[in-house]
This record gives structure tokens, C-alpha cells and sequence, in this order.
């Protein structure tokens, strides 16, 4: 709908009818964006709890484990900064966002990291703990 909103601005360009039924498309529009947008914070927030309660479970249950500070050495700076980040319940979108990478990076980082740390998945880096 945007789209079809944008692609007729030029030809709606003399008529003042057109222009204000263009505006509440674009209106509408933005609004139904919006509406989406807050769906999918809401979803990221519900989704961040689960994560975290479901570390926080693996805590209790005593299946976590420190990395040695061998392995934790062999990371580098940015797989440092990855692995702090996931271990916060950050999402690779969210990741490399932050750092200003692509996801397409992240996801390599991060299959660096659990080889390095030898886990088995992201979230067991929750479980390492302040």
C-alpha cells in the first residue's frame, strides 16, 4: 500500500482530492506499521523471558559449566562481544545491529564461539553467569 502511495505521488500532483486520499493511505499505512512493529517488540520481550527463565532453569539444574580461561582465550575480541551479547539473550538480528555487522557475520561468530568454547548452542552461554 506504500508503495502504490509513493508510485502516485507525481500523478496526484494536481489534484487536491487525490493528494489528501493519498495522505490518509500513507496514514493508514504508517499506522498498521506501527501496530506491527509494537506486535513484534512484544513478541521479542516474550520471547527474551522465556529464554532467560529457560537459562536460568539450566542454572538450577547445575548442567552449565565455566569455560576454562584457556578456552575463553582462544575468542577474539569480537567473538568476545558476541558470545557477552547472545549470553544476554540478544538475538543475531539485535547482535549485529549493535555491532554493526551482518547477521550473515553474526551467525559465523557464533558457530566460531560454541566450537571454541565446545557448546553445544547459544544458550548455554547464558548459563556461564555473571
Amino acid at each position: 500500500m506504500l508503495v502504490q502511495a509513493s508510485a502516485s505521488v507525481d500523478a496526484v500532483a494536481a489534484d487536491p482530492v487525490q493528494i489528501f486520499r493519498s495522505l490518509d493511505a500513507l496514514e493508514l499505512s504508517l499506522r498498521r506499521l506501527r501496530q506491527d512493529l509494537a506486535r513484534v517488540d512484544g513478541d521479542l520481550r516474550d520471547i527474551r523471558q522465556v529464554f532467560q527463565r529457560l537459562a536460568e532453569l539450566g542454572r538450577q539444574a547445575g548442567e552449565g559449566h565455566l569455560p576454562p580461561a584457556q578456552r575463553l582465550s582462544l575468542l577474539t575480541t569480537r567473538e568476545r562481544r558476541v558470545a557477552l551479547l547472545a549470553g544476554g539473550g540478544r538475538s543475531n538480528l539485535e547482535i549485529a545491529s549493535e555491532l554493526r555487522v551482518s547477521v550473515h557475520t553474526v551467525r559465523s561468530q557464533m558457530r566460531s564461539v560454541l566450537r571454541k568454547l565446545e557448546l553445544e548452542s547459544r544458550w548455554q552461554l547464558t548459563m556461564t553467569g555473571p
